[in-house]
């Protein structure tokens, strides 16, 4: 027994999945403290400011992530490491340009450092899909935490100079994210990495990631579309309360994307012929039940939550049932997405992009109203689900198809409950 419990902490998924799980708890407790201490107005400033980085993040990644994870196990490990470094700083030429033009537009705290701050977010997620990609499951589980813990250390250090406040709070996480890129760049030298220009690698990163520029925006503006949509009709307290809503249903979210990634790694072989479908099932055969205990983990943390730390609100209950659906729908969204990415990239980006119709089409009806908002925003992620399971007919993803719909038909039925 002892035996067997000592070869599972030793094992990857459990490095992945403590090492996203403190990543999140540390955000989670953070958010906590900026909502117990400066109220729900402060926290949704926070949110949306960090919505900012993540959207210039994404612009200045292009395709380059993707790319790694596609080209990773057939080409010279220094050279796709090169291109994709060398992507990212053409692309955050172009992210900056942008900045540049909707820079007056921006209403937001310490807007002068958010493009660098996105940049810099956007180079530090490299080595953790090399570390992912290389099977270095202890060094991504030790810089999963150490990106966050500055976090924790800030905290003490803002209330010993009496400077607890958003802006200051976001500052020294800026320059913590300095320290965290010369680390992981540091380590990432020491694996192996040394520039090794290779041109026709490059040409194929940048014409992919120009080609998936538009459909890359528009993603990630759909991952967060619910967030911008309850700020622009509600404001920051509303988005604040949602948020927080959100972070605790999110425990389910974290865990099974530390899952999908370690899934999608072998996606990945699949695809490079490396290994075979089986290997794919094994797997996920085993997360299964560890879903199910998250999922009661995730109701008892909010019941704890809501009684006992914050009250957040006559809807809380009922936001928890939308939010729960979507996260375990997240497991069948990244398996979706992740396989048909590695086959045909434009069937997927050209279904976020009819998501983002859908769902902007939809908020013309939609009254102030956050469990409408957030219901709707549920529902067209929903849609792009189904869409990318009609493009999957291999055998070995049909038991994931009849999942997401059962789960689509309980989705369905609470929503005519609750309306």
């Amino acid at each position: 027994m002892l035996s067997k419990v000592n070869k599972f902490i030793k094992s990857n998924i459990f490095r992945y999945v403590v090492g996203d799980f403190l990543s999140v708890g540390i955000s989670f407790l953070v958010s906590t403290f900026i909502l117990v201490k400066l109220g729900t107005d402060d926290l949704g400033k926070f949110v949306f400011y960090f919505l900012l980085v993540g959207l210039f993040s994404s612009l200045a990644q292009g395709a380059a992530n993707s790319f790694l994870m596609k080209y990773f196990y057939v080409e010279d490990f220094k050279e796709i490491i090169s291109s994709v470094n060398i992507t990212m700083f053409f692309f955050s030429f172009l992210s900056f340009i942008v900045y540049l033009v909707v820079y007056q537009y921006i209403n937001t705290v310490l807007v002068n450092i958010l493009i660098i701050f996105a940049v810099l977010k956007a180079f530090n997620s490299t080595p953790f899909v090399v570390f992912r990609l290389k099977d270095l499951s202890f060094y991504y589980m030790v810089f999963s935490v150490f990106y966050r813990i500055g976090w924790v250390i800030i905290l003490p250090f803002m209330f010993l100079l009496n400077k607890f406040d958003v802006y200051n709070l976001i500052l020294l996480m800026f320059v913590w994210e300095i320290l965290s890129f010369i680390c992981l760049y540091f380590y990432l030298y020491r694996f192996g990495f040394k520039l090794k220009i290779n041109i026709g690698l490059i040409k194929r990163n940048i014409l992919l990631s120009l080609n998936l520029f538009p459909h890359k925006v528009l993603k990630t503006v759909s991952e967060n579309i619910d967030k911008y949509a309850v700020k622009f009709f509600l404001g920051d307290s509303a988005l604040g309360i949602y948020s927080m809503i959100f972070k605790i249903t999110s425990i389910i979210y974290m865990f099974i994307k530390s899952l999908n990634n370690e899934l999608a790694v072998i996606l990945s072989k699949i695809s490079s012929k490396k290994v075979s479908e089986i290997e794919f099932n094994k797997k996920e055969n085993k997360l299964i039940l560890s879903i199910f205990l998250v999922n009661i983990l995730t109701f008892l943390t909010a019941y704890i939550y809501n009684g006992w730390i914050y009250n957040l609100g006559n809807n809380f209950y009922t936001l928890y049932f939308v939010l729960i659906c979507f996260m375990n729908l997240q497991f069948f969204y990244f398996i979706f997405y992740n396989y048909l990415f590695l086959k045909s990239h434009k069937i997927v980006y050209n279904i976020m992009m009819f998501n983002n119709v859908v769902f902007f089409s939809l908020l013309f009806f939609i009254k102030k109203n956050l469990i409408i908002i957030v219901y709707v925003y549920v529902l067209s992620y929903f849609l792009i689900v189904g869409l990318l399971s009609f493009f999957i007919d291999e055998e070995f993803l049909k038991k994931q198809k009849i999942c997401f719909f059962i789960l689509f038909f309980i989705f369905i039925i609470g929503g005519i409950y609750v309306f």
